[in-house]
């Protein structure tokens, strides 16, 4: 069984060197270079990578008008264990993170680039996964078997009409049988029966010792937030043609998009603390209850993860999903408003909300400008499987499941929809 992590590397970038760093993370992906095969960093040869980004955050301004320097943030969604990750990233492209970390405080080419990853990577304050338990190895696998059973299907019963649901699962599961190059299919890659009993007991202490907390802290603190919620001033959401442009550009070019989105904080101890406590819950829920590859009911989130940067002054999310932004968006107000608003009420400029939760995201209009006018450009993003929505992943293991499983009749049926 594989569990996956979310590594961020946050390092703040030079004096004078943005524009040369933003130079060789464009050559990553351009032409004559491809995202998956460049030299500079190989992400195809990397086997514990399912999704990874580069990200420039520009120098900015904060709430009380200092400046934040400018800097480069790395995200991985990787196959854990993390010394393992870090140490296949430093031996498979170490010598081109060399020339991108050049351009970074605190490391010069030749440095130990392991001790500056370690040094400089923030833990992420929610972390949810679609695809839960499997590795990038095992998703390519499935996939692969999924189409070598549909061409066999293809090749060698189609034209057999009267052939019957159960007699073509057996022949397909004699096909697999009889072929050794799969012979990871005899490999249990599920969580054990063991390691579900630890999982199911510490769910129980969760809700039994945090419920209650949860719930005085909702009552002592409803009131001041409501307050503030009064005296927050209007929304001023600026969208800027030019970026829109650029980001408008950079979609919908595979199956899957990705999003980057980094927006001030609300000033003061309490809102910070909301927040916190906002995102321990829905980190504490993408572990015990949204682990079936959908986030509140949205099914087309691989990977997202809520990272509080800058000493707690701004808030930066990093999504993988499936579909169009449009569709996302309109996913998040419709499935998942509650949380979500929850979340991004502590933050500037966004929708009208009441009591922390309710009314923000659900104005669709004011929620989906806020979110393109803190939305930001991703240098460089990766996919290991860019063909591959949630739902493929997990039809592909239902589908890999039915080769094992004893099954009815209406069972083998509706299995045999899946080719």
């Amino acid at each position: 069984m594989v569990t996956h992590g979310a590594l961020t590397v946050y390092a703040r970038i030079k004096p004078g060197m943005i524009e040369q760093l933003r130079s060789k993370l464009y050559e990553i992906h351009t032409p004559p270079n491809d995202i998956e095969t460049n030299p500079i960093v190989p992400f195809k040869k990397i086997s514990t990578i399912h999704f990874a980004r580069f990200v420039i955050l520009e120098e900015a301004k904060d709430l009380k008008g200092e400046t934040i320097a400018p800097a480069l943030v790395l995200s991985t969604n990787y196959d854990k264990p993390l010394n393992k990750h870090i140490e296949e990233l430093v031996q498979t492209a170490g010598a081109g993170l060399e020339e991108i970390y050049q351009h970074c405080e605190g490391f010069e080419k030749g440095e130990n680039l392991t001790a500056f990853f370690k040094k400089r990577k923030i833990s992420c304050a929610a972390f949810y996964k679609g695809t839960p338990y499997r590795s990038v190895a095992r998703i390519l696998r499935e996939a692969q078997l999924r189409e070598d059973i549909a061409d066999y299907i293809d090749r060698e019963i189609k034209s057999d009409k009267t052939i019957n649901a159960n007699t073509l699962r057996t022949r397909i599961v004699e096909y697999i049988r009889s072929e050794k190059k799969y012979s990871w299919l005899n490999n249990n890659e599920n969580p054990t029966f063991k390691w579900t009993v630890w999982f199911h007991i510490s769910k129980i202490l969760c809700i039994l010792t945090l419920t209650p907390v949860a719930i005085a802290a909702a009552l002592i603190a409803i009131i001041p937030i409501r307050i503030k919620e009064r005296r927050d001033s209007s929304e001023k959401n600026v969208l800027e043609e030019e970026k829109i442009l650029k980001l408008v550009k950079e979609e919908d070019k595979i199956v899957q998009n990705q999003l980057t989105h980094l927006v001030d904080i609300k000033p003061g101890w309490f809102r910070l603390i909301t927040l916190k406590f906002v995102l321990s819950t829905i980190n504490l829920l993408a572990i015990y209850k949204f682990n079936k590859g959908e986030l509140g009911s949205i099914p087309s989130i691989h990977f997202a993860r809520w990272v509080i940067i800058d000493n707690g002054r701004r808030l930066l999310f990093f999504s993988n999903f499936d579909g169009s932004w449009e569709n996302y968006l309109g996913d998040f107000v419709d499935k998942a408003a509650v949380g979500l608003t929850g979340v991004w009420s502590n933050t500037m400029d966004f929708p009208k909300t009441k009591f922390l939760m309710f009314e923000g995201a659900t104005d669709e209009q004011k929620f989906k400008t806020w979110t393109r006018a803190h939305q930001i450009p991703t240098q460089v993003w990766y996919s290991a499987y860019k063909l591959l929505s949630v739902q493929n992943i997990n039809n592909n293991s239902a589908i890999r499941e039915g080769l094992t499983e004893k099954m009815s009749d209406k069972q083998i049926k509706e299995w045999l929809k899946r080719f």
